[in-house]
């Protein structure tokens, strides 16, 4: 019998957008993986360093694209973009209705978005960026009301968190009325 639970006991694939295509509809292969409907990009899903909520991952190291055909020269490629220039003829690339295929033009991309429950969203975080201003180079890092969706989003009256389940972490084991300091729990 197979038992499926949400870790951070929500569905975070309601409220996320895929980092690579934009995309927010997914599948999954027998619960083992996620990925996105549109690129193939893969997703899965961890705890977070004991605070509620839950950490998404993703890794776009075989994305699918539509498959488009030049017509001077037949060259095929694959890709997201929505038009392309032929690389070797500069001609316009007609789009393959139907067909795609793996795009090994470009380096895989990985990310991580961090959803804490009554807390923040990060946006997408590059995980192999050097610097903390390299990781927080994805659009929706700079998107001013990305923490306002989330607010929003677990406002919604379908949002469920498991009430067998308390969440855990520092700001739901301060004792009402008692700051951090006072009440003898280090912040983090």
């Amino acid at each position: 019998m197979l038992k499926f639970e949400w870790i951070g006991n929500f569905n975070p694939f309601e409220f996320i957008s895929c980092p690579i295509c934009g995309e927010n509809m997914f599948t999954s292969m027998s619960g083992s993986s996620v990925y996105c409907d549109k690129c193939n990009c893969r997703f899965s899903v961890r705890y977070t360093s004991g605070d509620p909520g839950c950490v998404v991952d993703a890794d776009g190291k075989d994305l699918y694209g539509q498959s488009y055909q030049c017509p001077e020269c037949t060259l095929r490629k694959y890709s997201l973009e929505k038009s392309l220039k032929c690389p070797h003829c500069k001609s316009d690339m007609v789009p393959q209705v139907g067909y795609s295929g793996p795009i090994l033009d470009k380096p895989p991309k990985r990310f991580y978005m961090v959803l804490k429950i009554g807390d923040y969203v990060s946006g997408w975080l590059d995980a192999d960026a050097l610097t903390t201003e390299g990781a927080k180079a994805h659009p929706s890092c700079k998107d001013r009301t990305l923490q306002t969706k989330w607010d929003e989003f677990q406002n919604r009256p379908d949002f469920r968190v498991d009430p067998e389940k308390l969440p855990g972490g520092v700001r739901f084991q301060m004792v009402m009325g008692e700051s951090l300091s006072s009440s003898g729990i280090a912040a983090s």
